[in-house]
């Protein structure tokens, strides 16, 4: 049986997880969903539809990378990314010395046209085909229960 008591993170090697309990932080999941992200390679996905404007401080792939994670750690509303700003694991994350700030987030979801709306759709479809290969499919699970849940 293996355990898991060390390791180094794929996606930035500089960083590592153990479970001796030293420096605890409540959003340290996000390095395992980071981690998860690159895997599939959907940071760079983000980056092949969205581009990284190198002229501008948070490029458009970046600052919806940071509203993904932000959303996932729970940080819902608007105002959170001015609190995250200099936040060690955001940062850390999104390898970035500062977030986006409010202002700057809602700038760039207001220039998005529809162009930017397709290309979302098709990201969407990238991943929907990465998971979805029917050559892939040996069998059909369905699971039936009595609960009447909509």
């Amino acid at each position: 049986m293996m355990s898991l008591q060390q390791n180094a993170l794929q996606f930035n090697t500089k960083f590592s997880f153990d479970f001796s309990g030293r420096n605890l932080s409540s959003d340290s999941e996000l390095l395992f969903i980071k981690e998860f992200i690159h895997k599939i390679g959907f940071d760079n996905l983000l980056k092949r539809y969205f581009g990284t404007d190198n002229r501008k401080t948070h490029s458009i792939s970046s600052v919806i990378e940071q509203l993904i994670y932000q959303n996932i750690a729970g940080y819902h509303r608007d105002d959170a990314a001015d609190h995250l700003r200099y936040d060690p694991v955001f940062t850390a994350v999104l390898e970035k010395e500062a977030l986006a700030s409010q202002p700057t987030i809602s700038r760039t979801l207001n220039s998005f046209e529809q162009k930017d709306i397709d290309k979302f759709n098709d990201i969407l479809e990238h991943l929907y085909k990465m998971t979805h290969n029917p050559s892939d499919k040996r069998h059909i699970i369905l699971d039936l229960d009595s609960t009447n849940i909509e």
